[in-house]
């Protein structure tokens, strides 16, 4: 049978067993004056009662009809004997109803405050107990946000949704919540959809985005230890979904543009570990650097992080602070607000602190403040800011060069005024690569051959059109400068340092934070659309290899061959498990294979698939990486 709630008849009975036979047996008219009719024939629907949700019982005793009336109870023994029996009126906002051992089950909301109304059949005088969930806060509105109640009968339990969140309801030996998979009532995401297959729960859900629109994101839970995990979350469709369903592992969201389906959604990139922030601290201060296998950051004082031990911290000094870094030769450079401090790193557990350079203004201008940092063998360079005591006029912009062929005794070498603000420098072949803001040009190359007189040779950036000329972070890469602007990424061929050729744009959705490089792959990410990870072995040609959505907030990120590094300002360092995939480059010419990996591939074995020359995919081999 097939119930069927009409606007006009209130709820239609329709036999399916024929599906290309569809037969009407009978209609419920929900009576605004509540009397006892029995069934017979076509009652006409007056009433205008919005019907919320109707369940039959599996023995097709009793049909329970939910209403903005209340709870509406049938005896149901044939289609041809459907009488009224009951109408229990219900105040609260009600949400829909599910039958499971012998009771019906209610959601309900009121005054914030999420019940359960369960109705059980067994008892002699049947009556509507409630129990008490959880309350809401005040800028959660109920009535707007329910959205579904999902029966486990395997486990005993329920899952409560609404647009902003999900709760596991177990009811032995009275309905309570145990755990809470989402709860984003103040977020700009919106849960449309969940599904519960094999212990996982999958659930659509919506993100706006200011300036991009609406998009969906498929999350997914599973069980593991009696606790929901989330393994998966990434972007399937560029707006709102309609409907959505799942069939062996296999997605269909319905939308305006027509029906996606997704057969393989990828992993999500989930914490393997997080460390916690000194909560009195307001750290300002906050770099990472990669130096063998240890993790270098600047976050409440400088720590360091042993990667292969779990991310254990083996040592620590909360006396260095600082805003950038740079590591050169077992000694690092840190960049705090009157200049640097040079420090020892060659006994991993003991820093020692050989020298501080303080930045004096050697220009003109009232107070000076250090920026970014670059070093050689014998010589670190400094980019600086001035404020000028003229308040009409712009700030000052230096580069600084440092003789520090005596780590302990760091002295001045010379300097350069620049057009901008100085953000981030690059050095290779005695050229200064400086991205800036500034709306002027956004790269400028700087020929620091002669330490005393250094010479400006080239600039980027001014006549790009659309968006500021501000560069944000530059990367060499050979002979190639990848240079991020506030809406691309910039790859521009840099063999002839004083012309620079654009031979590259990468464009960025929205939101740049950082980005970095490992290898042949280009990490990006943004707080709209979270990394994305690209291909880069051919500079002119890069290509998306997956976006992994994500709910942090990077200010920094590092990559290194089996991790990802974000800095959230809110929770700390967070590390991420690398998602560089296997790839194969070679063609299939001949019977002999030979395999290339990519860098960041983790120890274990790999199923070898290829198509042979008619397209079918034939499994190959297992592939065993050492």
């Amino acid at each position: 049978m097939l119930f069927l709630v009409d606007e006009k008849y209130g709820v239609r009975i329709l036999n399916i067993e024929d599906i290309r036979n569809i037969i009407k047996i009978d209609d419920i008219k929900i009576s605004e004056k509540r009397e006892n009719p029995s069934i017979q024939g076509v009652f006409v629907y007056l009433s205008g009662i919005e019907i919320t949700d109707i369940i039959a019982n599996a023995n097709r005793q009793k049909i329970m009809i939910l209403s903005k009336k209340g709870l509406n109870i049938y005896d149901y023994t044939s289609p041809e004997y459907i009488k009224f029996i009951n109408n229990i009126q219900i105040n609260n906002q009600l949400g829909s109803i599910r039958y499971f051992n012998n009771k019906f089950y209610i959601p309900a909301f009121s005054n914030m405050v999420l019940e359960l109304y369960e109705y059980n059949l067994k008892d002699n005088n049947p009556l509507l107990k409630n129990y008490f969930l959880k309350t809401f806060s005040e800028n959660f509105n109920l009535s707007r946000n329910y959205n579904d109640f999902i029966i486990d009968t395997n486990n005993h339990r329920s899952f409560i949704v609404t647009e902003k969140s999900i709760d596991v309801v177990k009811f032995n030996p009275t309905p309570k919540i145990t755990e809470n998979i989402i709860t984003n009532e103040f977020s700009a995401e919106k849960i449309l959809s969940v599904k519960y297959e094999n212990k996982k729960i999958y659930a659509l859900q919506l993100k706006h985005f200011k300036d991009n629109g609406e998009k969906n994101y498929l999350r997914v839970f599973e069980e593991n230890a009696g606790h929901f995990n989330e393994i998966i979350c990434k972007q399937i469709s560029d707006s709102a979904a309609d409907a959505f369903a799942i069939k062996d592992n296999t997605f269909f969201i319905e939308n305006d543009r027509g029906l996606t389906i997704n057969r393989e959604p990828i992993a999500n990139l989930n914490p393997l570990y997080e460390t916690t922030l000194d909560k009195n601290s307001e750290t300002p201060d906050k770099d990472m650097i990669i130096f063998e296998h240890y993790l270098i950051s600047i976050i409440d004082g400088l720590k360091i992080y042993d990667i292969d031990d779990n991310f254990k911290l083996i040592a620590s000094n909360k006396d260095l602070n600082g805003m950038k870094m740079f590591i050169k030769d077992k000694l690092i450079y840190i960049v705090d607000k009157n200049g640097f401090t040079i420090a020892s790193i060659h006994d991993i557990l003991n820093i020692e602190i050989l020298s501080k350079y303080n930045y004096k203004p050697r220009f003109a201008g009232e107070k000076g403040y250090p920026i970014s940092i670059f070093a050689d063998d014998k010589f670190a360079y400094l980019t600086i800011g001035e404020k000028n005591s003229n308040k009409e006029e712009k700030n000052n912009y230096y580069l600084l060069i440092i003789d520090i062929s005596d780590p302990k005794n760091p002295a001045f070498s010379g300097g350069y005024k620049t057009k901008g603000n100085l953000v981030d420098i690059q050095i290779k072949n005695d050229i200064a690569y400086i991205a800036e803001k500034g709306h002027v040009s956004g790269l400028e190359m700087i020929d620091i051959s002669d330490k005393q007189y250094p010479l400006r040779i080239g600039e980027y950036g001014k006549d790009i059109k659309g968006y500021p000329c501000e560069g944000l972070k530059i990367v060499l890469k050979n002979d190639f400068a990848f240079i991020a602007f506030s809406k691309a990424i910039h790859v521009l061929n840099v063999k002839d340092s004083s012309n620079p050729k654009l031979i590259k744009e990468i464009g960025i959705k929205q939101n740049f934070n950082d980005f970095d490089i490992n290898g042949d792959y280009l990490y990006i990410y943004s707080t709209g659309s979270g990394f994305t990870i690209m291909n880069i072995k051919d500079n002119a040609n890069p290509y998306i290899i997956d976006t992994f959505p994500s709910f942090y907030y990077a200010d920094r990120i590092k990559v290194s061959d089996k991790y990802i590094f974000m800095f959230d300002s809110g929770k700390g360092i967070l590390v991420f498990k690398n998602p560089i995939k296997i790839q194969f480059f070679d063609s299939l010419e001949s019977d002999t294979i030979q395999l290339k990996f990519p860098r960041g591939l983790s120890k274990g074995k790999y199923k070898l698939k290829y198509f042979s020359d008619k397209g079918q995919e034939e499994v190959y081999n297992i592939v065993t990486v050492e």
